[in-house]
């Protein structure tokens, strides 16, 4: 909030000055002003109408709101700009038979946005996946998906009969109670077993990737997740992918842990064995809500434009539940809650 009194002096001095207002906007958005945001976005873009960012962190904003229809129209933007790199294939218009679901962002995104898969292919469709080798393994399992291609692979772009869509881009044509899905990862039994000391155990993830711009924010200390367990659900496993040594010095070795230098699929097959999952804000809640496992998501106060900023349901994924922070940096509140919901979810099970 310290840097906010700054950004209003500057538009005191200079009202008219766009970078100024897209400056405003981001510390609204920042610190939960996301109406003034939308406007600052918005004034910002009467100046320079053109400037891709702007538009993009408006749309963002709207469908952090729920305002899903002038968002996703916006979020459009981010395809000229500079954080987007265009695929080699000629873009899918919604008629070609063949599409290829190009990933962009993070894993967790690229898994958010297979969702579609299936409802192309029930439409008639072929689907593919380009994506980076870490996750392949993982989007072979995805319903719908015909063939997965490594970033690295440049067959297909000399190959007419495929388009491609970049990965959010699906969302502009469906509805968005069109979204919520049935489980759309189905791993092989053979395959969950290799992890099954994670049977009937509670799963916690409670960091992200750590060079994402906003971790500070997402992630948690192992010791506030720890609480969020709770003393009466005592059964629980680390899902923490590439824990650090100060994570694994912490964690209690007579649980299940998934090992240093695991993969992806390790991970989905840990969480497909648990009970319920409690996870911030990364790849781990993503895996959990398409293979259909009770999650729970902690949240900061200031959510990514997914999420929204008030319900605990999520039209993404059936089985989640979110629990939000009141106050920044504060998680008491947010373990009571928790703890709440996983003597449901055990009751649920075992009645």
């Amino acid at each position: 909030d310290g840097a906010w009194p700054l950004h209003l002096r500057s538009l005191d001095l200079s009202p008219t000055t766009a970078e100024f207002l897209e400056g405003a906007a981001h510390c609204a958005h920042m610190t939960g002003r996301h109406t003034e945001a939308m406007g600052y976005h918005a004034s910002a873009l009467s100046l320079d109408p053109n400037n891709p960012n702007s538009r993009m962190y408006l749309g963002m904003d709207q469908m952090l709101l729920g305002q899903w229809d002038e968002g996703i129209t916006n979020y459009k933007a981010r395809e000229r700009g500079l954080i987007y790199q265009p695929s080699k294939l000629t873009r899918w218009t919604g008629k070609e038979p063949n599409v290829v679901i190009t990933a962009e962002q993070g894993g967790g995104d690229l898994i958010m946005m297979l969702r579609f898969a299936r409802k192309l292919t029930d439409q008639g469709f072929q689907v593919a996946v380009q994506c980076p080798e870490y996750i392949a393994e993982i989007v072979r399992f995805v319903d719908g998906v015909s063939k997965v291609f490594t970033s690295e692979c440049e067959t297909l772009a000399d190959d007419p009969h495929w388009h491609y869509i970049p990965a959010f881009s699906l969302m502009e044509y469906f509805k968005p109670d069109e979204w919520s899905s049935d489980p759309y990862i189905h791993i092989p039994k053979g395959i969950v077993s290799m992890m099954g000391q994670f049977k009937g155990f509670n799963g916690l993830c409670w960091r992200g990737n750590p060079d994402h711009l906003n971790d500070f924010m997402r992630s948690v200390s192992y010791p506030d997740i720890r609480k969020m367990i709770g003393k009466a659900n005592i059964y629980y496993g680390s899902l923490q992918y590439n824990p650090s040594v100060d994570d694994l010095a912490k964690f209690d070795s007579a649980f299940p842990n998934i090992r240093a230098g695991a993969s992806i699929m390790e991970q989905a097959c840990a969480i497909a064995n648990c009970t319920a999952v409690v996870t911030v804000d990364t790849m781990c809640s993503h895996l959990a809500g398409a293979l259909g496992v009770p999650c729970i998501q902690v949240t900061s106060v200031f959510p990514d434009w997914r999420w929204g900023i008030t319900d605990e349901k999520t039209v993404w994924y059936d089985k989640h539940r979110i629990v939000r922070q009141a106050k920044c940096g504060e998680w008491n509140d947010v373990a009571v809650k928790v703890q709440d919901i996983l003597k449901e979810i055990r009751d649920e099970q075992h009645p």
